[in-house]
């Protein structure tokens, strides 16, 4: 969680349609964010490749805790779209059963 309050404290911002806050992110699909993450991660090389000397800017920091929340952002999107079709498929079986098992006992 430590990048989410750093991000917050230093109002970090995000490039889509402008920019827009780290609790906006979460209301971008996920094809966006990796557009976003695409964006992110060209800058870091642009920065990263001016440089002579290994010394890490606050700027390439902040890029590299950017890159992380849009990252984070994407995996638990994903394992949330996961797990709804997990409870459809399992709900639509268990609906299926369900309905057999009440049209035997009709037939009785």
């Amino acid at each position: 969680m430590y990048m989410f309050e750093r991000a917050t404290k230093e109002k970090l911002r995000f490039p889509h349609n402008g920019m827009i806050s780290v609790e906006a992110l979460w209301d971008v699909d996920v094809t966006e964010l990796d557009s976003i993450f695409k964006q992110l991660n060209s800058q870091l090389r642009i920065a990263q490749e001016e440089s002579l000397l290994d010394i890490i800017s606050s700027e390439d920091e902040l890029l590299r805790v950017k890159i992380e929340i849009v990252k984070h952002i994407v995996t638990v999107k994903l394992a949330e779209a996961k797990d709804r079709s997990f409870f459809r498929r399992f709900f639509r079986s268990f609906r299926s059963a369900w309905r057999s098992h009440r049209s035997k006992g009709a037939d009785r």
